[in-house]
């Protein structure tokens, strides 16, 4: 099934989260799939890895999901919170 995905391509997005001490941290994620398809996958990572564990996972569910996979903070490409 993967071969018919191979043109399946990856999205990049990011948030900025401020918080109470009015620090602020970027989360990133990537998805795939129809931005508007209501369906959505949400992928979830271990304690030290990151969003891209879910690539392959990922263009195969495309077709019929709206796929998304963040990095959570201090992980993959968001950022580490300034005092954790």
């Amino acid at each position: 099934m993967i071969e018919n995905n191979e043109k399946i391509r990856s999205r990049a997005g990011e948030v900025v989260c401020h918080t109470d001490d009015h620090s602020a941290h970027k989360i990133r994620w990537t998805e795939w799939g129809d931005e508007t398809n209501p369906r959505i996958l949400f992928c979830a990572h271990g304690l030290s890895r990151n969003g891209r564990d879910f690539d392959y996972l990922a263009r195969v569910a495309a077709d019929n999901y709206r796929v998304i996979c963040p990095d959570y903070p201090g992980r993959g490409n968001s950022d580490s919170f300034v005092d954790p």
